[in-house]
């Protein structure tokens, strides 16, 4: 009788994904300014899909390139948060927003004459 011979050959396949890390970053065209401010950011972010921003002054965003209106004076901190699938990563700037209080106009007489 014959014999049969039967091989298996495993094959293992190794795939390689590189996934690149993400990297937070923006800008704003002003940093500081009178009531109310209106402050546009640009994401400067690397390798994110999805953003989630927080601008101290009670609002947040998701959009990519927000917007939002300072009212009150003082210092605002900005956080956004930079997703993609595999990756997550933040960055905060403290103090990074400055309202400056409305200036006020007042005078003062130091001498008082008359003229008759």
């Amino acid at each position: 009788m014959p014999q049969i011979w039967i091989c298996f050959i495993f094959i293992t396949l190794f795939v390689s994904t590189s996934f690149s890390q993400v990297v937070p970053s923006f800008n704003s065209n002003v940093q500081n300014g009178c009531s109310p401010l209106v402050v546009n950011f640009t994401n400067t972010s690397q390798n994110a899909t999805s953003y989630v921003w927080d601008f101290g002054n009670g609002t947040q965003s998701t959009l990519t390139n927000p917007s939002t209106t300072y009212i009150n004076p003082g210092f605002y901190t900005v956080k956004l948060i930079a997703q993609s699938p595999t990756d997550i990563d933040s960055i905060i700037s403290v103090n990074y927003i400055q309202v400056l209080d409305i200036p006020t106009a007042s005078f003062t007489i130091l001498t008082v004459s008359s003229c008759l």
